[in-house]
């Protein structure tokens, strides 16, 4: 094909790029292997896409039940991991409680649940790991 970006239908879990072939998502990344589209379906469905299909949000996956809570924007915090409808990354709730202070304690100063504090620690703690 003579413009295959602009021709193909392409998707990205942020660090492999997928092509829709068939019905099946084929990794292009990876010399063609095909993807379980179970698993690759739990991350496409996270991401929030304008009206010209463009990605603006991802609300990242750390088990499999999580809320969308902690959300990655290009527009808010240079696209880094924040509480949804705010501008405190989760580096910044890590960071205090790893300085000793309790999730009640951080909950309150920034007026959050500590559900809420605890999932963005979860998702800290989890790019760290990765």
């Amino acid at each position: 094909m003579e413009h295959p970006l602009a021709e193909l239908d392409l998707e990205t879990d942020g660090s492999e790029v997928f092509v829709r072939e068939l019905g099946l998502s084929i990794n292009a990344s990876a010399r063609g292997q095909i993807a379980l589209p179970k698993v690759l379906s739990q991350y496409l469905h996270r991401i929030e896409r304008d009206p010209k299909h463009i990605p603006i949000r991802f609300y990242p996956l750390t088990y499999e039940a999580s809320p969308k809570i902690i959300v990655m924007n290009p527009a808010v915090a240079y696209g880094r991991p924040v509480i949804e409808g705010t501008r405190i990354t989760t580096l910044m709730v890590f960071e205090r409680y790893s300085g000793g202070e309790s999730l009640s304690d951080i909950a309150s100063d920034y007026d959050l649940g500590t559900v809420v504090v605890e999932e963005a620690l979860r998702c800290e703690i989890e790019q760290r790991a990765a």
